[in-house]
């Protein structure tokens, strides 16, 4: 993208997806139904109008709504630390606030048994949650533990052979993993 996108302009067009996506169901659309719902937003005056001055040509629009409208929408539909933390170490275990963050969503949880890290998102992001999980080991001598959470939707089920893959690879890393279906 060739010039920033303004903050009020960035956030009220974000604010639009998140309610058009919401409102039409986005994540149980098929392909061809987000790729006709991006192509309208491209062609209507109060997004791709607004945007063609910043951005240029339709296909610029079209990449800013995927790669910000959309994936800021993705990591604001995600559970948060004290709603993953609850459903995996438990409500009794307190989150470090300063050790939080979102790419990927993590946070640092104090377990009476140590500190664990714990970093969350769909199945499909597995590989760079393990990743990020078996970092995490690496560099923090603080930790105890670190845990990927993988979050099972009835919209992306992910099979039993999938699942039993992702676990046996992550412990190869000394790194667990939970399912949690919100």
């Amino acid at each position: 993208m060739s010039r920033l996108v303004p903050a009020v302009v960035h956030d009220s067009i974000i604010e639009l997806i998140g309610v058009e996506t919401e409102a039409a169901d986005w994540d149980h659309l098929g392909q061809a139904d987000k790729t006709a719902m991006i192509g309208r937003w491209v062609a209507r005056a109060d997004v791709g109008g607004v945007l063609r001055p910043l951005l240029g040509s339709d296909a610029e629009i079209r990449v800013w709504v995927k790669e910000v409208g959309l994936k800021k929408r993705r990591r604001s539909s995600l559970l948060c630390a004290r709603a993953v933390v609850d459903a995996t170490l438990g409500p009794d275990v307190s989150i470090d606030p300063a050790r939080t963050g979102d790419k990927p969503p993590h946070c640092v949880a104090d377990a009476p048994a140590g500190s664990a890290y714990l970093c969350w998102d769909r199945p499909a992001n597995a590989k760079h949650l393990i990743w990020a999980a078996l970092s995490a080991l690496e560099d923090r001598h603080d930790l105890t533990t670190a845990m990927v959470v993988l979050i099972d939707t009835v919209a992306e089920r992910t099979t039993p052979d999938r699942r039993a893959r992702l676990d046996r690879l992550a412990r190869r890393c000394g790194v667990s993993i939970r399912w949690i279906e919100p």
